[in-house]
């Protein structure tokens, strides 16, 4: 509803905002603007008549200034990495994007992202030289800081780097807040009761002055004051409400900055366990490798007692024979006292007897190699038979009554070994010592009766032997078994132990897996919330504030509008009264004339 009494004055004069209601309600702007004219420069417009209203938004500035902003902080430029961060990840930016990327960005990179954000304002913006467009890109949109042309020579390094990243922060956040506003309902004063009221109050109180109904006029002037003042108030304790709320939402998004990223948390818990399980395999592998050594020793141990067994039956065997030879033998004490001296007697003659025969067996040996050598050997040899048979005891001496001809001359010359050696080797050689050694062999059968005794004796030792090594047998088997029970034990509990911690594993991996994809959903999810109640935050001031302004100067415009109305009124009415009061006078002068 318009109001037809005040057509005479200008929206100027009322501060009214033509281009709140520049469009229909539930339509949405375009953030994309119209390509100019022809002729026209190529200077960003906004797309909506409320963004072209304000220069802070959109349009050229009030001119250049100061960086009042940290952007050497380094606080500030993560929050820009995060803000810029976000946009480019939730707009469809094609290339790879993180914090760690933000913080040293090569050239390609931020012209990459420069590019994108142009396009997001203008599709059809064209670039030409990136050092020269940006500059004129960030002036014609309001962009109060100037940008260096030699900052974009080198845009990723640090001395140029936060400039350009807080340019392009403000330039992402200005791209939200038209998004934001894009898709909000319009405003417009007159749309709600206060407007409803505000006309109902001008058109009456209008009335009642052109009626003369001067205190209905002040009532009506006393009770639009009241409601003013209580919406004044009211809106005051909404915006102190709205300010509460973001207060609250600032001291929650510094404390989730500040507090860790259960993210992190997770990621600590997850090596943690990576950690356990490479313990664990360590642990298995350990167990594993001493089972393999157990059962390694009980095979061993196994083949141990199988030899033992052996061994003990061998020697039982042979208790057994000599427990016959013993029994098939009748002896006593004394003879068996008489053994053990003569054993004695004999242990010494048979040690020489052993030593001598070793050395006759040295002796032997070498004389049979040396023998295959050379002739000459043999030569030297039969010399030294020769000469041993000279050094016979006189029994077998060649001067004995029993001599026998034992020297041996060499024939080199003769064709078989037998003339080799003279020809007396079959006939005079081999009977010599054949009956020698029938002597020989005669004594020592004598010498071998001692021979009971000593076997007697291996008799006993080896019982007593026996029975230790049965004895070591039964107790080795008894620790086998032992062991092998409490290597089952064990081996059963470590089985135990690791299915149970291999299931605890497999729970924790997904576990795991599953609080990090919640934590992911539930990181975008406040992430955006966040932005959403931001921007809304920030459009609700805006609006507040405005609605404010815009109250208070139509306000107190149309009380002054009104008080020159009526003074205008009253000094209308004066004269009217006075041209009466004359015209009355006039009047009764013509009718007092003759």
């Amino acid at each position: 509803m318009r109001r037809a009494t005040l057509g005479s004055m200008s929206p100027s004069q009322l501060n009214t905002r033509g281009a709140t209601n520049g469009r229909a309600k539930g339509s949405r702007g375009s953030l994309i603007p119209r390509p100019p004219p022809a002729g026209a420069s190529n200077v960003i417009k906004p797309s909506r008549p409320s963004m072209g209203r304000r220069s802070s938004m959109m349009g050229k500035g009030s001119g250049t200034q100061t960086e009042t902003r940290p952007i050497g902080d380094r606080a500030f430029q993560q929050d820009c990495i995060r803000n810029l961060c976000n946009y480019l990840t939730t707009h469809g930016y094609v290339n790879a994007v993180s914090p760690k990327v933000l913080q040293a960005p090569s050239s390609k990179d931020v012209t990459s992202i420069i590019q994108f954000l142009f396009h997001q304002v203008d599709p059809n913006y064209k670039f030409m030289k990136i050092e020269e467009d940006v500059p004129i890109f960030f002036k014609r949109i309001g962009y109060p800081v100037q940008i260096s042309r030699s900052a974009l020579y080198a845009a990723g390094s640090p001395v140029s780097w936060p400039s350009l990243l807080a340019a392009l922060t403000w330039l992402s956040q200005l791209l939200v807040a038209m998004e934001s506003s894009s898709e909000g309902p319009d405003f417009s004063p007159f749309d709600d009761v206060r407007g409803n009221l505000l006309t109902d109050y001008i058109n009456e109180n209008y009335m009642n002055y052109l009626a003369g109904k001067d205190d209905e006029v002040d009532r009506l002037d006393e009770e639009f004051r009241k409601q003013f003042v209580q919406e004044k108030e009211k809106d005051a304790a909404e915006c102190e409400q709205l300010q509460a709320t973001l207060n609250k939402l600032k001291e929650e998004m510094q404390r989730a900055k500040n507090e860790m990223s259960p993210l992190v948390a997770l990621e600590t818990k997850k090596r943690d366990f990576q950690d356990d399980i490479v313990k664990f395999n360590q642990i298995i592998t350990g167990f594993t490798a001493h089972k393999q050594a157990l059962e390694k020793k009980v095979n061993e141990k196994r083949q141990e007692l199988t030899t033992k067994k052996e061994e003990v039956l061998n020697t039982l065997k042979e208790n057994e024979e000599l427990k016959e030879t013993v029994a098939a033998q009748q002896i006593n004490a004394a003879d068996v006292e008489k053994m053990l001296k003569e054993k004695e007697i004999l242990d010494v003659n048979l040690q020489s007897l052993m030593s001598r025969k070793e050395e006759l067996e040295k002796a032997a040996w070498n004389f049979e190699v040396q023998s295959s050598k050379k002739l000459r050997d043999l030569e030297t040899k039969v010399n030294q038979f020769n000469d041993s048979c000279q050094r016979l005891k006189p029994t077998t001496g060649e001067d004995s009554h029993e001599a026998y001809q034992f020297e041996i001359k060499l024939q080199p010359r003769a064709d078989t070994p037998d003339e080799i050696l003279g020809g007396t080797l079959k006939t005079v050689l081999k009977p010599g010592f054949t009956e020698l050694m029938d002597t020989c062999r005669k004594r020592l059968t004598e010498e071998l009766e001692p021979e009971t005794l000593k076997l007697q004796q291996q008799i006993f030792s080896r019982e007593i032997a026996g029975r230790k090594k049965a004895e070591q047998i039964a107790a080795a088997t008894a620790h086998i078994k032992k062991l092998e029970a409490q290597y089952n034990v064990r081996m059963d509990k470590l089985n135990a132990i690791l299915a149970a911690k291999i299931a605890e594993r497999e729970e924790y991996e997904m576990r795991t897996v599953t609080e990090e994809a919640e934590f992911r959903k539930l990181q975008v999810d406040v992430e955006q919330r966040l932005r959403e109640l931001q921007v809304e935050l920030d459009n609700t001031l805006r609006i507040c504030q405005e609605e404010i302004e815009f109250e208070k100067n139509e306000g107190t415009e149309i009380l002054e509008i009104i008080l020159s109305t009526k003074e205008r009124t009253q000094a209308m009415l004066k004269r009217v009264t006075d041209v009466s009061i004359q015209s009355t006078q006039v009047f009764h002068e013509l009718l007092l004339s003759p």
